[in-house]
């Protein structure tokens, strides 16, 4: 064989093996290592330099959130002596009126006086800014919702419930006077005509030298248990009366020393005394059991709890295996899959969110971080 003939007989073994699948596949595999590691390095730089850039822009909306609140308290101080007048009658849209008072102190009167004008169409309030402004509406509006969903769960209550409800209403309740009500004291005079509640308190509970009304209230579906009600005279520091109503008690009316004259031991004295207390305790009291699992994983909650027993389905199953019981438990697998899983996410979202936070001290991070772990 000729030299000629050996090299086309090698050049054609070449073109043959370099146009083989095998020698395909291993290119391939070889050019998808190299890139593979080639692309992961890249990501893991790009994933640090995001996190980097992620770390920058919360410190600047921080940073632009701050700005903005001081901007915004500069500018209300700035209106500190200001008020809004408005009720001008004028051609097209009715314009407000700034103006501004030589002192504050000026502002608080004007302000204190301005009842005197209802019904004359006028009206005068402080000069907000629109931040305050817009978070004052806002937050007066999920008062009211807030209000109605609690009036709602109360009315929702069994009517064998003992309800009592008590403390600063801030709804400027007059049941001698329910149109001089607020809306919120409106409300609350029309709930408590439409479901047999009593407001045991019948006195202002706060008295200034212009006004006087009552926000202090005990509501309740059971007056007659009461004995007495009314107010005491506020303290030093505080502008709102004392409230108070007394119960119809059974313990106070029990004669303890001749339910355990009869002894002169001391453990029997006490068994005696706790026993009648204990019996009457548990006569008003309601008891709960709770059950204590310190097994359990940080996330796991009542819903995933109550989800999990899917284990009982399949044991159904496997007693009476059927399309209808494997069904069943495969439905209820999934559930319980979303449960844990929306669990986990949102047990370890917040704690994440607050160690992120670069302004967080040693202290609090190492308690967030052993509640987590659950140390």
């Amino acid at each position: 064989m000729t030299n000629v003939d050996m090299k086309v007989e090698v050049a054609a073994a070449m073109k043959s093996y370099l146009t083989s699948q095998d020698f395909n596949e291993i290119i391939s595999k070889a050019v998808k290592e190299v890139v593979g590691q080639a692309m992961e390095s890249i990501l893991k730089e790009l994933k640090a330099e995001i996190a980097v850039l992620e770390g920058k822009v919360k410190i600047l909306e921080d940073t632009v959130e701050k700005v903005t609140t001081k901007a915004n308290d500069n500018e209300q101080f700035s209106r500190r002596q200001n008020v809004r007048v408005t009720g001008k009658k004028e051609e097209g849209a009715n314009r407000a009126i700034i103006v501004r008072l030589k002192t504050y102190k000026d502002k608080l009167t004007i302000l204190r006086n301005r009842k005197n004008l209802r019904g004359s169409g006028f009206y005068i309030n402080e000069d907000l800014t629109k931040m305050i402004s817009f978070v004052g509406l806002v937050t007066g509006r999920l008062r009211m919702i807030y209000f109605q969903l609690v009036l709602d769960k109360i009315r929702a209550l069994p009517q064998q419930y003992i309800i009592v409800m008590l403390g600063d209403f801030n709804a400027h309740y007059d049941v001698a006077n329910p149109s001089g009500n607020s809306d919120v004291g409106g409300k609350l005079n029309s709930f408590l005509e439409s479901n047999n509640f009593a407001q045991l308190i019948a006195e202002p509970t706060r008295v200034t030298s212009n006004s006087s009304t009552m926000l202090d209230l005990v509501i309740t579906n059971c007056p007659e248990r009461f004995r007495v009600s009314g107010t005491l005279s506020p303290p030093s520091n505080c502008h709102h009366s004392v409230i108070f109503a007394n119960l119809n008690r059974e313990l106070p009316q029990l004669d303890w020393f001749s339910l355990c004259d009869d002894t002169n031991d001391i453990d029997a004295f006490y068994s005696c005394w706790f026993s009648h207390f204990r019996s009457v305790i548990e006569k008003y009291i309601p008891l709960k059991t709770v059950t204590i699992r310190p097994n359990d994983k940080p996330w796991m909650d009542n819903k995933v709890r109550l989800a999990i027993r899917r284990n009982r389905l399949l044991r159904i199953h496997n007693l009476r295996p059927c399309p209808v019981t494997w069904e069943s438990y495969r439905a209820q697998r999934i559930i319980v899959t979303s449960l844990i899983r929306f669990a986990k996410k949102s047990f370890y979202e917040s704690p994440n969110k607050e160690l992120s936070n670069p302004d967080i001290n040693c202290k609090k991070w190492w308690s967030i971080t052993n509640s987590v772990c659950g140390r």
